[in-house]
């Protein structure tokens, strides 16, 4: 009886950790986008290989992990592909790497895998062109 009372509040825990890490992961995806474009005249990473390009500008492996399925669980904005991010206009509005379904390394769409029903108390994660990171409520559009 007393398990079944307390069991709820000892998951919470875990719950808000798993959006805590994710958060962090797509904070320094971000990052290391931005580092990776200066180093490569100014141009986004190649979407069909995004997670291969940034490996030398994150500290582990497991930052382009989802912390809640250990997959990988993260796509990048095809249409963004390679693109240079000086030419992009209202770079805080496009969605560069977020929340996805596709559990591949790798995995790149048109913005299309958001989880449903989102990933994280629903709501999905991204981060935008501009490295902004922000959460996505269900049923919101862009």
């Amino acid at each position: 009886m007393v398990y079944a009372l307390v069991a709820p509040l000892l998951a919470k825990p875990y719950i808000d950790g798993w959006k805590q890490a994710c958060m962090s992961n797509l904070k320094q995806l971000g990052q290391a986008t931005g580092i990776y474009t200066q180093d490569s005249d100014g141009r986004l990473p190649d979407a069909s290989q995004w997670q291969t390009d940034l490996q030398a500008y994150v500290h582990s492996v497991d930052e382009m992990r989802c912390p809640k399925y250990k997959a990988f669980g993260y796509a990048f904005n095809r249409k963004l592909s390679q693109a240079p991010l000086a030419s992009l206009e209202h770079p805080e509005n496009l969605p560069l790497i977020y929340d996805s379904s596709n559990l591949v390394a790798n995995a790149n769409d048109n913005f299309a895998s958001l989880p449903t029903p989102p990933r994280h108390e629903g709501k999905n994660i991204m981060v935008y062109a501009n490295g902004r990171y922000h959460t996505l409520p269900r049923g919101d559009q862009l």
